[in-house]
């Protein structure tokens, strides 16, 4: 399914089938409302064009869903696209959630995406050349979720040179008041990779942002030469790069 520049990728993603590839024209696309797979609905998303390269990626499309949109009505409230239950595969693409003039009436506030595991199978995602980022400055701060990306339950989660990142010009370091994470993972007996990502991070109040967050147990997770790096120069508010929670598995790997 081939959706061309500015076109309803919304609808596409509705209406594929299971196994369909909805492959992106160059250019910039607007949601109309959030992303939605459910069991056994496996799908590959990708950027014409993409493929695997070194270095930070470089997207020609960018997907926002804007300030405007209908927090309230998504698949789960506050959530711009959420994976359940199959295998899936984004690639090359730069996520937007803009936050302009937003104050939170969602309890876990807005996220750009969530794998879910569900009731059913495993969830198995390949992310790749793709950044998420938040942009736009908010009325208040808890509209940011405690994850810009998360994924939960069990499967095998590979996460490959992808950005993660808030537009750090327009959001003031130390105004979060909790822990934010750029990427949170579940645990039951899932498998994560993660490898040559780049991590920013606005500190929080309490120094207690995580670039890569485990939230439960139970899971094996290799990070393998990626870059953390934060605009907070004040030393006294510490950030933990890497939190992992009781029970998982892990090894870190850098290469300088």
């Amino acid at each position: 399914i081939t959706v061309e520049a500015g076109g309803d990728i919304t609808a596409a993603i509705a209406s594929a089938e299971p196994g369909d590839i909805v492959e992106l024209a160059a250019g910039d696309y607007e949601a109309t409302g959030s992303f939605f797979r459910g069991a056994g609905k496996d799908i590959t998303i990708r950027a014409a064009g993409s493929g695997g390269g070194a270095g930070a990626p470089v997207s020609a499309v960018t997907v926002t869903f804007p300030a405007s949109m209908d927090w309230n009505s998504t698949i789960q409230p506050g959530v711009a696209q959420l994976f359940e239950n199959g295998t899936h595969v984004i690639q090359g693409i730069h996520f937007k959630v803009d936050v302009t003039g937003l104050s939170n009436v969602i309890g876990n506030g807005q996220g750009i995406t969530i794998f879910k595991k569900g009731g059913g199978p495993d969830t198995n995602v390949t992310v790749q050349d793709c950044i998420f980022e938040y942009v736009g400055t908010p009325t208040t701060y808890d509209v940011f979720n405690a994850h810009l990306v998360r994924f939960e339950g069990g499967g095998i989660g590979n996460i490959i040179n992808c950005h993660f990142k808030w537009d750090t010009d327009s959001v003031t370091p130390g105004e979060f008041g909790s822990f934010e994470n750029n990427l949170g993972m579940g645990g039951d007996g899932a498998n994560y990779t993660i490898a040559d990502c780049v991590f920013d991070s606005v500190p929080t109040t309490d120094g207690k942002f995580r670039s890569i967050g485990a939230v439960g147990g139970n899971a094996d997770i290799a990070v393998n030469n990626c870059l953390f790096r934060s605009d907070n120069n004040d030393q006294t508010n510490q950030q933990a790069w890497i939190s992992m929670a009781a029970g998982n598995r892990y090894s870190v790997n850098f290469s300088d």
